[in-house]
Formats: structure tokens, sequence, C-alpha cells
């Protein structure tokens, strides 16, 4: 995010940033996040696999 950002802050789970003349959506519903670490954990765990393999 750009030091020169404007938030809005909302009471149901997100936020808009304003970076320049871009506005994008921040959810911070924890499923969503939880959802991605295990997306992210998932694909690490398949690359250090195939690391594993090559060795």
């Amino acid at each position: 995010m750009c030091p020169f950002s404007t938030n809005i802050h909302f009471d149901y789970d997100g936020r808009y940033s304003k970076d320049g003349d871009d506005y994008e959506w921040i959810p911070t519903d924890a499923r969503l996040y939880l959802e991605r670490s295990l997306v992210v954990g998932t694909i690490v765990s398949v690359r250090v696999d195939m690391e594993k393999k090559r060795m």
C-alpha cells in the first residue's frame, strides 16, 4: 500500500483503500485469510516436496 493512500473503514468486515485513482476493497473476514493461508501453505508444501525429489 502506498504511504499516501486514503483508507475508508466500515463496520462490516472490510474497507476501501484509495491509491491514486484506484480503489480496492480489502476484506477483514477471518475466513478469507484462513482459506488463503491454507492454499498458500499447500502450494509451499508441494514446492518443497518437488525440491526434495530433485535432490
